[in-house]
């Protein structure tokens, strides 16, 4: 018989439109290979890193001109990687030290490759999924 089991639905938004975010974003994907947690949730999910299918735009407010009256703001493309970890059995609130820490690890990958990010998204969902009733 199935059954319904709320869950939250982690979302990593992870540049990879340069050779450096390509690095970046494959450390993180090893980074949660290793992570005894992800493991305990069941595992994740990721869109090609080889070819992003994701691509977003964001509004770089740039620096302050010379003048110090305008600024340099524009548009920038933003080719991403999506990476979807489903954690059974857990709200929002729970998750919200892990990944403090996560946003951390990944703004190390991004910055040790050379490409340090102006923003990281981490996005949540709550859903439920069909499951198998175990009694």
């Amino acid at each position: 018989m199935s059954a319904l089991i709320q869950a939250t639905r982690i979302q990593l938004i992870c540049p990879c439109g340069s050779a450096q975010e390509y690095i970046a974003t494959t450390n993180i994907i090893i980074l949660l290979k290793t992570r005894r947690r992800v493991r305990e949730w069941g595992g994740f999910t990721h869109s090609s890193i080889d070819n992003p299918g994701f691509t977003g735009y964001f509004w770089d407010r740039g620096e302050v001109t010379a003048s110090e009256s305008e600024r340099s703001s524009r548009w920038v493309p933003d080719r991403n990687v999506r990476i979807f970890i489903d954690v059974p059995e857990h709200v929002v609130g729970e998750l919200l030290q892990y990944l403090e820490m996560l946003r951390d690890k990944m703004n190390e990958a991004y910055k040790f490759a050379g490409v340090p990010q102006k923003s990281l998204w981490i996005t949540l969902q709550a859903l439920h999924i069909l499951g198998d009733r175990t009694n």
